[in-house]
């Protein structure tokens, strides 16, 4: 990690050792680890009941009828409601804002803005009210005095269906003649847009010495969050006020979701967030299930809740990845690229819940590279599947893991070192700012200095010596490279209050929300410099729109990023004020009272005061004007743009048993800028989480339905997931060199470890498998499928084994 420059700590930062850049354990793990941690379905409120939702085991179906008789007459049922019954009270679609802000100007959208594109909302009710759309779609909830009454009175709910036609894979829905998801549409396509000179790219390919045509598929994964969806709803009559208890990524946007779903003023609804166990995309929009809890309540008379299982969630959470990169890039015979073409297909899913990945690939397909033509193509597919959603890097993975590979393949192709391919196309620190052909500009970024620090400590040139002694163990090797940048955008508001209390407290509210990311610690550490204080003193108030008027949640790397610049601000008008107090009680200009070491102090005056002494005399003093009395607080708000490019490089080596297909990661190096470190350990631990995310979706997770639509892999005992003894050791250290985009200069840190693990362990991978003429493998690169390659190439009709001259006798 770099030290940070001189001179940019900022007024209240000035002590000999400032808290920004510690590694301080998180604060909240000692109440996590000890089991104090609070969760939706931890709480339990009055006179609560209980629902269980009838789920479609069809992926496409006509509703012909829902009988709920047998199901009213069971003793402790409450109702059986439908989609009818919803619409019938008032109940609207659920707004998911699928097409998000563009990623330079927020008043626009990032597709329908432009010319010649198309952006379709599709009207997604929480239950339907004619057809089903997906495999677990609800057709109706059972509300019951316990969840197992509920669940036994579901099993008597009659469901009268008409199966249609389904399709299940966005290439496929892209066909003509292909079953229609939404038959007010003509066709499955509800993204449809060009970015770049499609006239320049194709010259530029035409004139290329090699012309590198690869189909990348991410395939489908589900989000997995160790805490399944869960939410608790109650309605007061008298205020006509609904609350929901949810977890979720940000408080104030499920609220306005759900006021709006409803049909009400948001200052109708208020939601609760309490500790979350995991987001990463998916918990940022409203699920189906809230908006029919809501209407339970208020028709019962008490407060509902629901938790999903894990069989649930397989079925109908928001889902990840499901996107087709077919790539086309060119190159001169020296490996310079020449021009850069991607379509691009998404798997939307039934409904439109989200097009950010699909715009974040576009937007960072040419990377960290010189590109000097570039071109996209991009649909986006409705499908008889669970929607998808953004999930942990959202769209970067994929575009990352297209060129990085292509890079590779074009090296081969060429005869040259992947390494020196990388070197003569990346773009070099004298360039920036730097403006890629899909409009972003590098403001900052040592990305050549950044993959020459990632080699040095993954040793890359001491792999021979580790390739050899695998073979001699029977294992063929392989080591992979891949360099990344992010853009991380995001919801473009963010709201931050300051309090310090007389007592000794500071009082943060913010509208981010943690799902894991320890802001309890990282914001105590920034606002204990910036005001002079002990981060055991602050308290940061999140998730709980009663207390936070307006905010974006967490996701795309906002928390710091845009909290941050509204802690500093917040902090300076404190200070400001406090500077007021003081000259008015000293009878000094409010210049000449100066504040470092967390103390201000008047010239000529031997008296000293911090900031919690300010606050009792803000309270206290009756001497003071007006507009100094009533305590010493300030607040924030932006709505904007705040560009951030987190970058870096990642090397992972993995080992490959040829008998049987088995890839294990041996070593993985990740080396990262996400700005100012404002806590390096929290940071080391989102590097690890995502690198692991990654490692898994490359070697072994994935969504798989069988011909008929239904779901293969429903549980964990079908749906592979990483474990702790899958993974090494990690090799991770931090770079920066800094933007000055924001006062912290964050770049954010959240996605930093995901976004290059696609490619790099593919890189690995199909490095290891080279030896066999093998030049591409689709992800995830399981036993099975690896095997299977070998054999092929082998051409083995007598077995792999004796293909590869080995005898177990």
């Amino acid at each position: 990690m770099l030290d940070r420059p001189p001179g940019e700590s900022g007024e209240g930062a000035g002590r000999a050792a400032p808290y920004i850049g510690r590694p301080l354990p998180r604060f909240e793990d000692e109440r996590l680890i000890a089991g104090k941690g609070r969760f939706t379905d931890d709480f339990r409120l009055p006179d609560e009941c209980h629902a269980v939702f009838v789920r479609s085991p069809v992926p496409s179906a006509r509703i012909v009828r829902v009988s709920s008789a047998e199901a009213l007459l069971r003793t402790g049922v409450l109702a059986v409601l439908t989609g009818a019954d919803y619409v019938a009270v008032g109940g609207g679609p659920i707004g998911h804002f699928a097409d998000p802000a563009d990623a330079h100007d927020h008043t626009r959208r990032a597709f329908r803005s432009f010319p010649d594109t198309v952006s379709i909302d599709i009207p997604h009710l929480p239950m339907p009210v004619e057809r089903v759309r997906y495999l677990g779609e609800p057709v109706a909830m059972v509300v019951a005095e316990t969840a197992a009454l509920a669940q036994d009175a579901a099993e008597l709910v009659e469901v009268e269906y008409e199966e249609l036609p389904h399709v299940l894979a966005a290439e496929r829905a892209e066909e003509p003649g292909a079953p229609r998801v939404e038959e007010s549409l003509k066709d499955n396509l509800v993204v449809h847009a060009h970015f770049g000179d499609h006239d320049a790219t194709a010259r530029a390919l035409a004139d290329s010495a090699l012309v590198v045509d690869q189909r990348f598929v991410n395939q489908r994964v589900a989000n997995a969050q160790m805490e399944p969806r869960s939410a608790i709803v109650g309605f007061d009559p008298a205020t006509r006020i609904y609350s929901m208890i949810a977890g979720s990524q940000g408080a104030a946007r499920q609220r306005d979701m759900l006021a709006a779903a409803l049909g009400v003023a948001n200052d109708q609804v208020e939601v609760v967030c309490p500790d979350v166990g995991g987001g990463f995309g998916p918990r940022t929009n409203l699920a189906p299930e809230q908006p029919m809890l809501a209407v339970a309540a208020r028709i019962v008379g008490r407060p509902v809740r629901w938790t999903s299982t894990r069989s649930e969630a397989f079925l109908t959470d928001y889902q990840g990845r499901d996107l087709v990169i077919r790539a086309r890039m060119g190159f001169a015979s020296d490996g310079r690229i020449t021009a850069y073409a991607c379509d691009i297909v998404g798997n939307v899913g039934a409904y439109t819940v989200s097009f950010v990945p699909m715009a974040n690939s576009f937007r960072i397909m040419t990377s960290v590279y010189v590109v000097p033509h570039a071109a996209v193509t991009i649909h986006g597919a409705l499908t008889n599947t669970a929607p998808t959603g953004p999930y942990r890097g959202a769209g970067r993975p994929e575009a990352h893991l297209a060129i990085e590979r292509t890079l590779d393949i074009a090296a081969r192709r060429l005869g040259m070192d992947r390494v020196e391919i990388r070197r003569r196309n990346i773009v070099r620190r004298a360039q920036l700012p730097y403006t890629s052909p899909m409009g972003l500009t590098y403001d900052s970024g040592d990305f050549a200095a950044n993959m020459e620090r990632a080699l040095e400590a993954a040793d890359w040139t001491g792999f021979g010596a580790r390739r050899a002694a695998a073979e001699a163990r029977g294992k063929f090797a392989g080591i992979g490279l891949a360099n990344y940048v992010e853009a991380p955008v995001g919801m473009a508001h963010e709201r931050i209050e300051i309090a310090v209390e007389a007592e000794g407290r500071v009082r943060v509210v913010t509208g981010t929300q943690s799902t894991g990311q320890g802001h309890e610690t990282s914001f105590a550490q920034v606002v204990a410099d910036l005001l002079g204080v002990k981060p055991h003193q602050v308290a940061l108030v999140s998730g709980d729109t009663r207390l936070v008027r307006s905010g974006g949640g967490t996701h795309s790397d906002r928390s710091m990023r845009l909290g941050g610049k509204l802690l500093v601000e917040s902090a300076g008008k404190i200070v400001e004020k406090a500077r007021l107090i003081l000259a008015t009680r000293l009878g000094c200009a409010a210049g000449d009272v100066s504040f470092s070491d967390g103390l201000f102090r008047a010239e000529g005056s031997n008296e000293s005061f911090d900031v919690f002494e300010v606050a009792r005399l803000a309270s206290a003093d009756a001497t003071l004007p007006d507009s100094l009395c009533g305590g010493l607080s300030a607040s924030a708000t932006f709505t904007g743009r705040l560009p951030a490019y987190p970058t870096g490089a990642a090397v992972c080596e993995v080992g490959v048993d040829p008998e049987t297909g088995l890839v294990e990661v041996t070593r993985y190096t990740s080396i990262d800028d996400v700005g100012q470190p404002i806590n390096p350990l929290i940071l080391h631990g989102q590097v690890h989480g995502g690198i692991v995310q990654g490692v898994g979706q490359a070697l072994m997770e994935q969504m798989v339905h069988d011909g008929s639509g239904q779901l293969a892999t429903g549980s964990f005992m079908d749906y592979a997931m990483v474990r702790a003894d899958h993974m090494p050791n990690f090799t991770v250290a931090l770079m920066e060199d800094p933007t000055r985009g924001n006062p912290l200069r964050v770049k954010g840190g959240g996605e930093s470890g995901i976004t290059p693990a696609l490619a790099a362990t593919m890189n690995a991978v199909v490095d290891a498998l080279a030896r066999f003429g093998i030049e591409h493998v689709d992800m995830p690169a399981m036993p099975a499928r690896v095997r299977a390659l070998i054999a092929a190439a082998l051409g083995a009709p007598h077995g792999l084994n004796h293909a590869l001259g080995r005898n177990h006798g």
